[in-house]
């Protein structure tokens, strides 16, 4: 850049006509953008019309600005960056928002103009990540040169601002709450402007924010997110083969504002206009999806192809794209892939995670696994006693395994899957000690935690203990483990939770042990599943009504009736011991107020 003189004067003041004199040229915005800036904030204003000629009956709206200007020989560059002073963001914000335009000019005055849209909820969202700062770095993106393209910018924006405006973020919603606000009932997302040939181009040339509305009140709330980058996917069914061999049942046109590729996979893809001998290879991180596409990769290197259709594809690469794709390292890190899945084949975990976030001592676990469930050997190097259960972390999966000492080798363990070692778990009852399932060793919280817990195994773990000592204790037990998982249900959600507790429920009445308790247990798991039927609530009317009946079961039916009030009327005749106690089960979680 060369130091010509220009003043900072200079620069602000040809900022803002070269602003001006584009929005100007537009046929649909009439800007009022002076050359003193004598207003706190902003530069201007800009009028928006819904039709060509400016006159007033086609007036729409108003939006403010601001125009800055650096002075800046480099035009290469997608985007800008700028520190905007917090004050003046509180002031955009309290508006209603405001287009901030930033000015690169050249030292033969040359210039590129930059944009960003500040509506409310970007304003909020930047807001919020201030933290006591001054100033705050935005980013700009590049500013259109066609008049439909920079109108629909206005239009979009005055909308957006229209639909946001009234709403301060304590009253807006977040994004985490899409998921699980049983309130929302409708999510929405709007496009605004002129000559769009179909709702899917209008939506993939704007910015998108979402809206919900709350128990169907015909309100659009904003959601407090930035606005999305939106792409639609279409998938065609096609065969995607190495030598015979399938990887793929789909290829996927995705389009985008900047065009439309083909996707092979998570990693691959090619533009939809160009051959797909032009692979791009870009790996994707999580496991799953990773483990599938480099072996497709790998494959059609040496095959040096791959079918669609049976179509042959044939690959001819250069060695410098040889060099760049590095097949020795990706073929180790293929069979390092197949290894880990095989692990968690033996350990019943389904998750998936993502490869570039694993810390070293992720990495360290996973090396151990491997060595204990594929090699089959023992493990050492532990520098500290290793308790019986141990917990792998692997980013978000917990695996719960069991360590048994190796006697005659120091700090050397055999690892097992906790669920399928070759130990027993003994319980105290009343008549003695007797064997367990190691599942009756969770508590809830590690029910909705560990990932390698062997579902379809719980059942037939307790049938076959039960067959062997037809203990009673055993009976208790697995009644104890309905309640557990029930509980573990609300904690996380798991709906294999619920089904697995129902299974255990239907094999303890075929064996004879049922009860008003039981029954409960039941109809609470059904609720959490669906409505009641007409037949199941009649039963629990009976029970809420029988005087015959224990308070705690009338109180349990009411509450799964939603009755309320009777509840609190049932649950006042029980004793405090039993009040607390009965805090305890997860039918409470039905209580209210």
């Amino acid at each position: 850049m060369q130091n010509d003189n220009k003043t900072n004067q200079d620069i602000e003041k040809f900022s803002v006509i070269t602003v001006r004199g584009t929005l100007t040229k537009s046929k649909y915005l009439e800007p009022y953008i002076g050359d003193d800036n004598t207003i706190p904030s902003w530069d201007g204003t800009v009028f928006i019309y819904n039709k060509p000629g400016k006159i007033k009956k086609h007036f729409i709206g108003k939006v403010d600005v601001q125009v800055k200007g650096t002075q800046q020989d480099n035009f290469s560059l997608k985007q800008a960056k700028y520190d905007v002073a917090v004050d003046d963001l509180k002031a955009y914000a309290e508006s209603g928002g405001t287009i901030f335009f930033v000015v690169y000019i050249a030292s033969d005055w040359q210039t590129k103009i930059y944009y960003n849209t500040l509506t409310p909820v970007k304003l909020y969202g930047l807001l919020k990540e201030c933290d006591g700062q001054e100033h705050k770095r935005i980013v700009l993106e590049e500013f259109p040169n066609g008049d439909r393209e920079i109108a629909n910018i206005f239009f979009h924006f005055h909308d957006s601002c229209k639909k946001q405006c009234g709403f301060t973020p304590d009253k807006m919603i977040s994004f985490a709450e899409l998921k699980n606000n049983k309130e929302i009932t409708c999510i929405t997302g709007f496009s605004t402007g002129i000559d769009y040939p179909d709702g899917e181009t209008a939506i993939l040339n704007s910015e998108t924010y979402l809206y919900v509305q709350k128990n169907n009140v015909p309100i659009n709330i904003p959601v407090l997110a930035s606005p999305l980058c939106l792409y639609i996917n279409q998938d065609i069914p096609a065969t995607i083969s190495v030598n015979g061999a399938k990887f793929y049942d789909k290829i996927t046109i995705q389009k985008t504002r900047n065009g439309a590729k083909v996707l092979i996979g998570k990693s691959f893809s090619f533009p939809l206009d160009k051959p797909p001998v032009e692979v791009q290879w870009k790996l994707c991180p999580n496991f799953k999806d990773l483990l599938k596409d480099l072996d497709f990769m790998v494959s059609a290197i040496h095959n040096h192809g791959y079918e669609i259709d049976g179509n042959v594809i044939e690959l001819a690469l250069t060695k410098e794209e040889m060099a760049a794709l590095d097949l020795p390292r990706n073929e180790k890190k293929l069979k390092l892939l197949k290894d880990i899945k095989l692990v968690f084949d033996k350990l019943h975990i389904k998750k998936d995670f993502n490869l570039s976030k694993l810390t070293d001592s992720e990495w360290r676990a996973i090396k151990v696994l491997i060595t204990a469930f594929i090699d089959k050997l023992p493990v050492s190097g532990w520098q500290q006693k290793i308790e019986f259960r141990v917990i792998f972390q692997i980013q978000g999966i917990e695996i719960l395994l069991a360590f048994k000492k190796v006697d005659d080798k120091v700090d050397t363990y055999e690892i097992y899957d906790f669920f399928h070692a070759p130990m027993v778990i003994i319980s105290e009852g009343e008549n003695g000690n007797y064997i367990v399932p190691p599942y009756a060793a969770l508590t809830a919280d590690e029910y909705s935690k560990i990932s390698n817990i062997d579902f379809e195994d719980i059942v037939p773990s307790y049938k076959s203990l039960y067959e062997i000592s037809e203990e009673q204790e055993l009976i208790y037990c697995s009644v104890d483990n309905i309640l557990r998982m029930i509980e573990a249900y609300d904690i996380k959600g798991n709906k294999c939770l619920l089904k697995v507790a129902m299974d255990i429920y239907n094999w303890l009445v075929e064996i004879g042990h049922d009860s008003v308790n039981m029954l409960l247990n039941k109809l609470q798991i059904i609720k959490r599943e669906r409505d009641f039927t007409i037949d199941e609530k009649k039963v629990l009317v009976e029970l809420a009504e029988d005087g015959g009946q224990a308070e705690e079961v009338r109180v349990g039916a009411n509450l799964l009736l939603d009755n309320q009030f009777a509840a609190k009327v049932h649950f006042e005749k029980m004793t405090k011991d039993d009040q607390e106690l009965f805090k305890q089960f997860p039918i409470f979680k039905f209580w209210k107020g």
